[in-house]
């Protein structure tokens, strides 16, 4: 074991103690831990992990903040960093295990060595070595997962084109104007665009033909309701009072930040001006237009916790955005968010106790509450009582009723106060042009059409957990793209055009 330590900190290249540690990184206790410490460190910076035969089986940063920095290797070079660290450690193993994947991951490289079954060729998810290296040839993150794999192969296997007329028939869109940056899409133009948008599809199709599972990230709007603006003036809907004090503003990245405390508080020595999410101030950001672009309030709500309704809430969501945006009803919508059932029973539990507070059921609630959280879940980092509780909207910018990709004004409203806990604008720096198309040319099934014009479907192996929690994997197909190593996640709507996601510098072996 020593030996594999010893190895360890030549790689680290400073000199570190390891201490053991009763860190978890498998939910097994077949390896020994250690914490590793740089000499005269008071905490450490990683953690290892050694198996009963002294191999390296996990390492990893701590803080991944502290990490790495800037680099210029590429991904075959970061390949060859991922080689050297395997062959220390493991050198017999790089004759079973091969390349099978570099990963850009923008700075860092995620990259992947495995197996693969003999009956299809095909790579078993999970089993081999995995190593996170950053772009300047650290390396952040190591894990070996040995087999056996217990593979489930189905009696009978559809065909591609069985599992294709599958796919395409689960698979739904919804109209949205979003912007191809070329960040994110590979012929992206950075314009916007009207495309359908992959709202619904399946994970994979089982090869034996049976019920596949679909995820949806589609979202429902609504209209605003009806609203009579109420002239709140803006910091007073954030909480502000005559008793607060301005503690100072700051200039950053076009942004005049501002800072303010109640003036019974002691004043802080410095300012952190970078933290947003500070406790006992209010946060504001202002852009270039003196447009309020962020706001946080951080202060303990201390006065009574009787929920506010519903209406309340709602109406002072509203006249947070009416004030920011007059002509809001033509402009925006309010997302359905799916946790209301969530919401609603809370209210029915604050309901009941307001009716029998002395009464057997509240003190069966309090006993268990007691017994459930901790007093750690509702302290701080710094062991002050956190903010008010909130309510969520979410205001979705349209154009002429089409939905517009990331331009949203997102409201958190406290449950007690009705005052305006957090709001953030998303990209409404940035509202589209009035004369983009709204109308689609392409219908959507033949935007459908065009994405199974492009796309074949591949048989792979899926890791799945059985009743007991033990690993198997099976059969099943996947979409590709052979135009590219990225998805494809929407289709213009009015030309057919197939946007691609960016993967960057990824390599697959």
């Amino acid at each position: 074991m020593n030996k594999t330590l010893n190895k360890l900190a030549s790689w680290l290249k400073k000199p570190v103690t390891f201490e053991p540690s009763d860190f978890d990184f498998d939910h097994t206790e077949e390896n020994e831990v250690f914490y590793i410490t740089e000499q005269e460190a008071e905490e450490p910076f990683a953690v290892c992990s050694v198996d009963a035969a002294f191999r390296l089986k996990n390492f990893e940063y701590i803080d991944a903040e502290v990490f790495g920095g800037p680099g210029d290797l590429n991904a075959k070079d970061i390949a060859q960093v991922a080689e050297e660290f395997i062959h220390m450690f493991h050198p017999d193993e790089l004759k079973t295990y091969g390349l099978q994947a570099v990963i850009d991951l923008d700075g860092l490289y995620l990259i992947q060595y495995g197996i693969k079954e003999e009956r299809y060729n095909l790579e078993l998810p999970c089993i081999g070595f995995m190593l996170t290296i950053s772009a300047g040839g650290q390396v952040k993150q190591f894990s070996f997962e040995e087999g056996p794999a217990n593979i489930v192969y189905p009696e009978h296997v559809i065909s591609e084109e069985e599992a294709m007329a599958a796919y395409i028939a689960c698979t739904d869109f919804e109209l949205e104007i979003h912007k191809t940056d070329t960040e994110h899409f590979r012929n992206g133009d950075d314009t916007y665009r009207l495309v359908w948008s992959l709202k619904e599809a399946a994970v994979d199709i089982p090869a034996s033909g049976e019920k596949w599972d679909t995820v949806c990230e589609g979202n429902v709007y609504e209209s605003l309701p009806p609203h009579t603006s109420v002239d709140v003036p803006f910091l007073q809907a954030v909480g502000m009072t005559d008793e607060h004090v301005k503690i100072g503003e700051h200039l950053d990245e076009g942004l005049r930040v501002e800072k303010w405390q109640h003036a019974s508080l002691q004043a802080p020595e410095s300012v952190d001006w970078s933290e947003a999410y500070a406790s006992s101030m209010i946060t504001i950001h202002y852009d270039s237009s003196d447009r309020p672009v962020f706001v946080y309030n951080g202060e303990v709500w201390t006065d009574d916790e009787i929920y506010l309704d519903d209406e309340v809430l709602e109406q002072h969501a509203l006249n947070y955005l009416f004030g920011l945006f007059p002509d809001a009803a033509t402009r925006f919508k309010l997302q359905q968010v799916e946790h209301e059932d969530e919401w609603e029973e809370l209210q029915d539990v604050e309901d009941e106790l307001n009716e029998d507070p002395d009464g057997d059921w509240a003190a069966e609630q309090d006993a268990s509450f007691e017994d459930e959280v901790d007093e750690d879940d509702w302290l701080g980092d710094d062991g002050e009582v956190e903010g008010e509780e909130t309510k969520d909207f979410y205001f979705h910018y349209h154009l002429n009723g089409v939905p517009v990709e990331g331009i949203a004004v997102v409201v958190q409203v406290g449950l007690y106060s009705g005052r305006i806990v957090s709001a953030s604008m998303e990209m409404t720096e940035e509202f589209p042009p009035t004369d983009i198309p709204t109308v689609p040319v392409l219908t959507k099934e033949e935007a459908a059409e065009q994405m199974k014009r492009r796309m074949k479907m591949e048989l792979a192996l899926s890791m799945e957990f059985d009743e007991e929690g033990e690993t198997f994997y099976r059969l099943t197909y996947v979409p590709s793209f052979p135009e590219t190593t990225g998805h494809v996640r929407m289709i213009d709507a009015v030309n057919g055009t197939a946007y691609f996601m960016e993967v960057g510098g990824s390599i697959f072996y």
